[in-house]
């Protein structure tokens, strides 16, 4: 089975190359071994969600897949994609980490009433992933909850 063709254990949904890069790296570092994802638009992330790559809630391997979501995609928003996945056959498989430039409180509100297991800012997401990168210490919520999801 090649890489493409391998089930991701985390995905990252971001159309801006430059913050997909960032996060990728530090993602990449904190956890070696495992298959990172990078898919840029919200119609292409939607797909793989839905195909068979991704495990049912009914799969003898009940292992959660975690998505790291940007809202604004091209094609398919983070919203849509969310929207479709909670009304699928998929949904218990997945978790979603939002991450997104919106400060809009009803954005927020919004995520969490998907289930999203949590909401960041980009910004404040890409400048701690910046800081672990030049080994700096920092308190990175978002690579904490990455490192909990694949405790055995």
């Amino acid at each position: 089975m090649t890489a493409a063709e391998k089930p991701a254990d985390l995905l990252l949904v971001e159309d801006n190359q430059e913050e997909a890069k960032l996060l990728l790296t530090a993602l990449k570092k904190n956890n070696p071994g495992k298959h990172i994802l990078w898919i840029n638009d919200g119609e292409k992330a939607l797909k793989y969600l839905l195909s068979d790559k991704v495990k049912d809630t009914q799969s003898a391997d009940k292992k959660v897949m975690l998505v790291l979501l940007d809202l604004t995609l091209p094609k398919v928003s983070g919203f849509e994609i969310l929207e479709k996945i909670k009304h699928s056959k998929k949904a218990g498989g997945i978790d979603f980490i939002v991450i997104t430039g919106s400060q809009n409180e009803s954005d927020r509100a919004r995520s969490y009433g998907y289930g999203v297991k949590l909401y960041m800012r980009k910004d404040i997401v890409c400048e701690n992933c910046l800081r672990m990168l030049r080994g700096d210490k920092t308190d990175n919520s978002l690579l904490k909850i990455v490192n909990e999801t694949y405790e055995d």
